[in-house]
């Protein structure tokens, strides 16, 4: 992990990120054709070895802390594209408590650009 990635904006972090860690990396509008698709979702991406299981990434580069709404607007897309099997929101700032607990009982996954570099490394650690 190079200290120029860590300085890209925060949409082409999570991009590269995934891509290092060995996913495949989708244009939204490739695999999707739903306008909510378009207006909120950041990419889609699959494992290498499962083509046909597809996690929406919303990514929120704020300078505050996602909320319940932001959890409430994955969840309507998620019902919305029948061809997303996940949805996992990357925020910049963090997750209110709120939001965390709401985004764990209907399966919406979280991360912080702190838990992503965590990951980084550790996959750097392993090789």
């Amino acid at each position: 992990m190079s200290r120029s990635m860590l300085t890209k904006p925060l949409p082409e972090f999570v991009q590269d990120t995934f891509e290092t860690l060995g996913f495949i990396v989708h244009h939204r509008m490739r695999i999707l054709k739903h306008p909510l698709a378009d207006s909120r979702l950041s990419f889609v991406v699959t494992q290498v070895n499962s083509k046909s299981e597809y996690t929406g990434v919303i990514v929120r580069d704020w300078k505050r802390i996602v909320g319940v709404g932001q959890i409430h607007k994955a969840e309507e897309l998620l019902q919305s594209c029948p061809e997303l099997d996940k949805i996992l929101i990357v925020s910049s700032m963090g997750f209110s408590y709120s939001a965390t607990r709401i985004a764990e009982k209907i399966g919406i996954g979280l991360l912080t650009k702190r838990e992503l570099i965590s990951l980084l490394v550790k996959r750097i650690e392993l090789e």
